[in-house]
């Protein structure tokens, strides 16, 4: 593998530098495959949603909800495993987008995902 393929970096965003707990009426942004560039504001840190795939419905429980800033979808197919990090310069990593409509956007807090796969964000 070439090292020069990777990089630390989000587009159009930067290097995430650290965590914070996701709050109400935070900022957010994210740089998903399918969107692009977005940004959107927290409305909930506590949701419990059913999301319905080919094998069942499943339900998350206490998951990060945004709305959108405007008229355009945060998130789309394809955007799922973008990272979600508040705005502003340190783009602290908030969550990993997982879930989302043309309306809201769901994401696993990244606490939780950090300690569900063992790893730290360096």
């Amino acid at each position: 593998m070439q090292p020069n393929l990777l990089s630390n970096q989000i587009l159009q965003i930067g290097i995430p530098h650290g965590t914070v707990p996701a709050a109400i009426d935070m900022m957010v942004h994210k740089f998903g495959r399918t969107t692009g560039y977005t940004a959107r504001r927290v409305t909930s840190v506590n949701t419990d949603v059913a999301i319905e795939y080919e094998t069942g419905t499943y339900t998350f429980e206490e998951q990060i909800m945004s709305v959108s800033l405007d008229d355009n979808s945060f998130s789309m197919p394809g955007d799922s495993g973008a990272l979600v990090v508040q705005r502003g310069p340190q783009n602290l990593a908030v969550g990993l987008l997982f879930a989302g409509s043309s309306s809201h956007s769901t994401a696993n807090h990244i606490g939780d995902v950090l300690q569900a796969l063992q790893i730290h964000l360096a």
